[in-house]
């Protein structure tokens, strides 16, 4: 889903990092544009950031395995 590493560490992820849609592949993009996006949303109402299940359903449908 990425186009190459995006961190040498899990350290090395702050609050400074960040993705750009030239990091990811044609599958990364349209999955941060519709679970990703989701996930946020879920997030600004008050949820869980550890809450994935959004994440891992909307990668499930986008694999066709849902």
């Amino acid at each position: 889903m990425v186009s190459r590493p995006l961190a040498a560490s899990q350290s090395a992820i702050n609050d400074d990092f960040e993705i750009r849609s030239d990091d990811l592949t044609a599958e990364g993009l349209e999955f941060m544009r519709k679970g990703y996006q989701k996930w946020l949303r879920m997030l600004d109402r008050g949820g869980d950031p550890s809450d994935t299940r959004i994440l891992e359903r909307e990668l499930a449908k986008q694999r066709g395995l849902k």
